[in-house]
C-alpha cells in the first residue's frame, strides 16, 4: 500500500495535507466561477440563481482561504508538538488515563431493576 509523504510523518501532517487539498479545490472552483461569469456574463444552471447578488465563486474562494488558514494553524501546531521533548509519551499517558475518577461502589437502586422478578417488599 502506498503512503503519502504527509501520512508517513504522522496523523497531524496528514490533517494539514487534507486541508491544503480542500483549499486548492475551493480556490479552483471559485476561480473558474469568477472566470465564467466574467467571460460569458452568466453562470451554469445550478449557480445562475441570483439569491444574494454576489457571485458564488467569491464564497468558494472564501472557503478556500479559510481552509488555507486552518491548514497553516494545524501545521504550526504539528510542528510545535513534534518539537516538544516527550510529547509522544505525554499523549500516550493522556490516552491511557482513565476518563473519570472511579467512584465508590454503591448498592443498586431497586427502582431501576428491570427484571421479571417482583421487587422485594420492604
Amino acid at each position: 500500500m502506498l503512503k503519502s509523504a504527509a501520512a508517513s510523518k504522522g496523523p497531524l501532517m496528514a490533517n494539514v495535507f487534507i486541508k491544503v487539498i480542500l483549499a486548492a479545490v475551493f480556490l479552483c472552483i471559485g476561480a473558474v466561477m469568477l472566470y465564467v461569469k466574467a467571460t460569458t456574463g452568466q453562470l451554469p444552471p445550478p449557480f445562475d440563481k441570483d439569491f444574494v447578488g454576489i457571485n458564488p465563486g467569491w464564497l468558494a474562494i472564501l472557503f478556500g482561504v479559510i481552509n488555507l488558514l486552518r491548514a497553516w494553524i494545524a501545521w504550526v501546531e504539528a510542528k510545535r508538538r513534534r518539537g516538544e521533548p516527550g510529547a509522544e509519551e505525554l499523549l500516550r499517558q493522556r490516552w491511557q488515563r482513565p476518563r473519570r475518577e472511579s467512584r465508590p461502589e454503591q448498592p443498586p437502586d431497586p427502582n431501576f431493576q428491570f427484571t421479571d422478578e417482583p421487587n422485594p417488599k420492604p
